[in-house]
């Protein structure tokens, strides 16, 4: 599951690449298109196991790209947001399961 997610987020990538070339840094708001592009192109949803709204998507999104950018970069952004996303979806779901 983790690496379907890791290619859905590759392709966005390489979208976003092409949308905005030659730049190595995310734009201002990168958050809100890559949660569009993924909310709208893929089955983020399905992979996820929830259905969260843009704006949800977003901050899970730039919390895991603040991890990955404390972290050392031992994988790929792709490959550590799938793993994170993954793992932050889990624990929220496992805790709304005991309360």
């Amino acid at each position: 599951m983790t690496d379907k997610l890791t290619h859905i987020l590759q392709q966005a990538e390489e979208s976003y690449k092409n949308i905005y070339p030659g730049t190595q840094k995310k734009q201002p708001e990168w958050e809100k298109w890559f949660a569009q592009w993924l909310l709208t192109l893929s089955d983020i949803r399905d992979l996820l196991g929830i259905n969260p709204p843009q704006s949800t998507l977003e901050k899970l999104l730039g919390h895991c790209n603040t991890l990955f950018l404390q972290q050392k970069k031992d994988k790929s952004w792709s490959a550590f947001m799938a793993e994170q996303m993954k793992l932050i979806v889990k624990n929220h779901q496992s805790t709304q399961k005991k309360g």
